[in-house]
């Protein structure tokens, strides 16, 4: 079994883990790009977001996943409202 753990920033950066790329698209918009070859079969995605940066107040978003591939994910982050929201976010990859 392959598996990928990562940290990714609000500004798009990676915070913790290696074997991937990451980058902001736009707000609440981010693409993970996993390194060639490293996996040979489609993963499975999770991804939480990280909020801890933003205020003491409890503030509730969430993830969706689109386009997951053996050579990445885009994940987007929004409000309950459906507004995109920029926040940090962890995920595990694995196929």
């Amino acid at each position: 079994m392959t598996q990928l753990i990562g940290k990714v920033s609000s500004s798009g950066t990676v915070e913790i883990g290696s074997g991937f790329q990451s980058e902001k698209h736009s707000n609440g918009l981010y693409k993970v790009f996993f390194d060639s070859g490293k996996f040979t079969s489609t993963p499975v995605v999770i991804a939480t977001p990280d909020t801890s940066d933003f205020s003491s107040e409890t503030y509730t978003v969430s993830v969706s996943l689109k386009n997951v591939s053996t050579s990445g994910f885009t994940l987007s982050i929004e409000n309950l409202s459906g507004d995109t929201k920029e926040a940090a976010f962890n995920f595990v990859a694995y196929s």
